[in-house]
Parts: C-alpha cells; structure tokens; sequence
C-alpha cells in the first residue's frame, strides 16, 4: 500500500515542474497545502518559526518594523565567476552584463534594521570588502572564494551584535542566493552555518547555542566549484575541482527548502555541474529544474549583443526563482515597485521571446526524469541545430548581425581616431601639458577613453566572430571522425550514438526552435581555450562522477527516488 502524503489536499492536480502558481482544484477549506518543491516536512516548532519569519513578509505594511522587531532576516547574493554588479552598473544600459544574482540584489528589501542584504561579488572580480583586486587566480582556480565565504559568516554574526540589547530575536531568518561559483560559495557558506548551529530536541535549531536559527531558503543557478590550491593542481584536476572550500556541497537536512536551476547546454570541461542530487536520491529539501541555454543564458551574465544574440532567456530563470523565493518567505519587493531600469531586467513578455521559448520546451524530447536522460534529450536537440548551424555557416541571421556589428564599430573608431588626431596631445612631449588649459586636457582623456573602449569593443566582436567560425569548422571534423568510428563497428558511447543520431535525423527544427539558438540561446564554448561542442557535460551527484561520454550505450545508470523538475 502506498504512503499517503501528509500534505495533500482532495481534489490537488499537480502543475508543470517548477510552477509556483497556487494548486489547481484545491480543496480551499483544506488546513494544509501540498508542501513547495524542494521543500521537507517541518517539525511543528519549526512551522512556529516560519510563520513568525513570514510575519513581517507584506513590505507595503507602515508597522512591519515594529511588529518584526524580534525577527532578524539576513540574506546574502554571491556572484558569479567574473561578475561583479558594480563594474555592470558602470557602464551605459546598453552595455550592462548583469547577472541574475545581481538583479535579484536590486529586488531586495532595504532600509529596516531587521532586514539585512548583503551582495558579494564574484571570484576573479574585485571585492574590497575581502580585500580581493580580482584577476586571473579567482577566474582560474576559484582564489578568493573561502574569504566570501568568511566574510559572509562574519557579516550576520556582526549584525546579531548590532542588534539592541532590549531586543530579543525569536528568529533568525537566513536566505542564500548563489551562481556558478558563487553558487559552490553558497553551499560552502550554508555547510559552514550549519557547523556553528545545534538541533534542539523539538526539531528547531540554536546559533551558537543562543539564537534560534532556520535556513529557509537556497536559490542556485548551475552549481560550478571547480577549485583548487593552484594552477599547477588545475592541470590535473586535482580533487576533481572539490578542493579547499570547495569540498562539502551536499544541501544539509536543515535548509528547509532550496531549488537548483541548471543549464542543459552547458558543455564546457571546466564548467562541470554539481547536482543537488545525492548518488542515486534527491533529498526531499531539494528541487533541481534544467533550463535551456548555457551557463550564463540561465545565470545571467552576458551583454544584450553578445555573439549577435539577445541574453533576455535568462529571464525566465530569474522570474521562476523569484516566484520560488518570495513564496518561500524571502523578503523582495513587488516588482511593480522597482525602478524601471530594474523591472525591465525582468521583463520577459516580449512575444518572440515568449514564442521561441516555449517552442524549445515543446520540441524537447524528456522534459523531466532523471537527470542524464534529460541531459540526453536537450544534447540531441541542440546537436540537430548545430548541423543547421554548420550548413548556413555566415548566412545566419547572428553572423550577420555580427558582421554588422564590426562594420559600424570600424566606422566608430575611424571617426574617434581622426577627432583624437585633431586634439593636441597633452602626453606627447614632458612640455606639452604645461601649455595646455585643464579642458583640453580633459577632452584630450575623453576622447582618448571613447576611442579605447570602441577598440576594445571592435576586437571582443572580431574575436567572436573568429570563435563561432573555428568552433564549427571543429565540429565538423568531430562528427566526421564518429561516422568513421561507426562506420568501422566501434562500441559507441551514449553521447556519441544521440549526436549521430541527431545529424541523422532529417526531419526539419521547427522554424521557431532555429530562432531560439540563434538569436537567444549562447555557445560558450567558441569564447573558451578548451573543448569543443561535441564534448558533453561532467555532473556529480555528491560524490558519484557521471561523465556522459564514457558512458557505453544502454548502460543502465541508478535510478533516484525522487524525479527532478
């Protein structure tokens, strides 16, 4: 006989994976609702806890402060790899890279001594508030990341002193937003509070044996850790990338809920995913969801013309964890609240964006179940459009607004070079600045910095195009070589049999799909020093490996207790 489920309600019909619209048919006199996705049973005091976190939830209230003085909520939004919200905000809209941890930053809840934000930029970026100049060891081996982690930790520790001695924190709120690394920081951070942190006999939890404490909420976006003590140790992939800081990812028993969302393109060697998956087995605190697109197509984090493509899939990411965390009790604005600037980072009605997507989700074979079968099911689908891809070469749309895009910055920087030449040049000689007013100086720099940021966007654009050229010319070649391989009777592996497979298959992409890869969805691989797109993604379930390419055809793999949505 099968269990019956605690939390359901007659009549519930369970909607699509990772939908946070209320239960469809529920049972409105029902006195308990379905548990959220990725979210365990609660002790009863633990349910105390949480509706007195929830208390002061409704931010449009003039008496939330007052009535929540005794709740302390600390949230904190670790970056990603080379992503840092400031050096973004910088620069002209237009322009901007912003990742969805550094959005969702700018949907915080601010000016209540209760309500505690804190933003920690990503490794490889400059972090004074760790003393970190940024640079290559953060992007390569993830140096800097136990001193975010530290960091973080020292925060809320510090605001709990801060708090009036005459208040009493009944509960001590804690929310934790991560991408890429910054997601492994996360991790790292929520293995490190829960270390400090004591169960007591009622199923609540004591920081530092004074302060009662829950983790309500982890929101990831395409978990990478990948670090090591050296490049030396990188080369080898020492520890398989699980060093240091880096060790320990499992979400602990005592995160009431969190959910992962991972990127189902993602094929770059150094980039492998760390599920939230255990072996074989989802804890039931866990809700994993794959998403089209690359790493930065999920997290954010790319620039609206990169590779002559929009970066606006990454939006639908952002909403779905804003919905997830907002009804799991993460204080955020209402959108219709934000600056405009801001709300538009949301936006993600636009018809063709909406029309592409959904006709991805559609054409996708395996939409749920377990993760290297749907793995498998977005790899044959990308594969079919990388044999377009090959055959249309620059005559596809994104080439062409590529080209496009390098002819009017040559323009540029012709037209900014003869207007510096006109300018005299304060730096010419070690007398001419001395005969030189103040603005021409000034105008001489301004001109100087216009002409250097144009060349610099001159050359990212050549070096794009140059990429996505070399990188197909590659794939070619690939391909041929598994024909071949077929061809003589070699065992194929999985991977190798669904992208054969995928350039045999001659029925066409739906014409929507074709848009979708190639005005929305990125390939980071042709920006990468290694690899190439018939190399498929690395996944660790804990401490399990699944390496998709050695896997041989018909291999059974473990099955988990629990689907993924």
């Amino acid at each position: 006989m099968t269990a019956q489920d605690p939390t359901a309600i007659p009549g519930q019909v369970d909607l699509e994976p990772g939908s946070p619209e209320p239960v469809a048919d529920a049972d409105p006199t029902a006195r308990t609702a379905r548990l959220a996705r990725g979210t365990r049973p609660m002790t009863d005091a633990e349910r105390q806890q949480r509706q007195a976190a929830q208390s002061c939830s409704l931010p449009d209230k003039e008496e939330a402060t007052t009535g929540c003085s005794q709740a302390l909520h600390f949230t904190v939004f670790f970056d990603g790899t080379g992503n840092n919200r400031d050096a973004e905000l910088a620069k002209g809209e237009s322009e901007r890279a912003l990742s969805n941890i550094a959005r969702l930053y700018s949907a915080r809840i601010d000016g209540r001594p209760n309500v505690v934000s804190t933003y920690i930029a990503g490794v490889g970026t400059p972090c004074p508030e760790v003393g970190d100049t940024g640079g290559m060891l953060g992007l390569a081996i993830g140096k800097g990341g136990r001193e975010r982690i530290d960091y973080a930790l020292e925060e809320l520790n510090m605001k709990i002193q801060q708090q009036p001695a005459s208040m009493r924190i009944v509960i001590l709120n804690v929310a934790v937003f991560g991408f890429s690394r910054g997601a492994a920081q996360a991790r790292g951070f929520v293995r490190d509070l829960v270390a400090l942190c004591k169960r007591q006999p009622d199923g609540t939890w004591l920081y530092r044996d004074r302060t009662p404490i829950r983790i309500g909420f982890v929101g990831l976006y395409d978990t990478v850790v990948s670090v090591w003590p050296s490049l030396v140790h990188a080369a080898v992939n020492a520890g398989n990338g699980h060093n240091g800081w880096g060790e320990g990812m499992r979400i602990p028993p005592m995160v009431v809920q969190s959910v992962h969302m991972t990127a189902a393109h993602e094929l770059r060697g150094q980039f492998p995913l760390d599920s939230t998956r255990d072996d074989a087995r989802y804890p039931d605190n866990t809700q994993e969801i794959w998403y089209p697109g690359v790493h930065s197509d999920v997290g954010g984090g790319y620039d609206p013309q990169h590779q002559g493509r929009q970066n606006s899939i990454a939006r639908f990411a952002l909403n779905e964890m804003y919905d997830i965390a907002l009804a799991g009790g993460v204080l955020l604005n209402p959108l219709t609240r934000l600056p405009s600037p801001v709300r538009a980072e949301f936006d993600k009605t636009d018809p063709e964006l909406q029309a592409v997507y959904n006709a991805y989700l559609q054409a996708v074979r395996i939409k749920r179940g377990r993760m290297e079968d749907v793995q498998a099911a977005h790899m044959e689908l990308l594969h079919r459009w990388l044999k377009v891809r090959v055959a249309r070469g620059d005559k596809l749309p994104s080439m062409q607004r590529l080209a496009q895009r390098q002819q009017q910055l040559e323009e540029e920087v012709k037209t900014l070079r003869r207007e510096k030449m006109r300018l005299r040049d304060p730096y010419g000689n070690d007398y001419a600045a001395s005969s030189m007013t103040s603005e021409e100086i000034a105008e001489w720099n301004r001109a100087s910095d216009a002409l250097s940021a144009r060349s610099d966007a001159l050359g990212e654009v050549k070096k794009q195009r140059k990429g996505l050229a070399s990188e197909t010319d590659t794939l070619v070649g690939k391909m041929v070589a598994l024909r071949r391989k077929r061809e003589r009777g070699k065992t194929l592996t999985l991977a190798e049999r669904t992208m054969l497979d995928a350039w045999d298959n001659k029925t066409l992409l739906p014409e929507a799909v074709e848009t979708f890869f190639d005005g929305y969805g990125h390939d980071s691989i042709s920006h990468w020093f290694i690899g190439n797109l018939a190399q498929w993604r690395v996944l660790y379930f804990g401490d399990t490996k699944y390496k998709p390419g050695e896997v041989v055809e018909g291999a059974t793999a473990p099955q988990e207790q629990t689907e993924p949505a």
